[in-house]
């Protein structure tokens, strides 16, 4: 699964709070969570987000940033964050959300792929 997020994104906030309590059901996902904020100058706001959310515990999530080359956000065409792509075995696209899903519905679209 990617999720395109911003650190300060009320949107990719509140999906993290609802996911926290749920995270069991991400278990079996590789889960890459990619920001674009400048690694230079804002990499303190990727640290928060990650210490927020306490991610250090779930070692199948990984979070970064693309800095500014945008591949990703183009690759995707993300226009708002946060952006979640999930992905089956077989690295097919399985479902997109371009708006934050409903936890059961992102939870319901993981265990369909694992």
């Amino acid at each position: 699964m990617i999720i395109y997020f911003a650190p300060d994104c009320s949107h990719c906030r509140h999906l993290m709070a609802e996911m926290k309590p749920v995270m069991k059901d991400f278990r079996g996902i590789q889960v890459v969570m990619v920001t674009f904020v400048n690694p230079e100058q804002q990499m303190s706001s990727i640290k928060n987000f990650y210490k927020d959310f306490d991610l250090k515990k779930y070692p199948n999530f990984t979070v970064g940033t693309e800095g500014y080359t945008y591949v990703v956000q183009r690759y995707y065409q993300v226009a708002t964050t946060p952006y979640i792509a999930i992905y089956d075995k077989n690295h097919k696209l399985s479902q997109a959300y371009t708006k934050p899903p409903k936890i059961e519905e992102l939870v319901a679209a993981v265990k369909k792929v694992e």
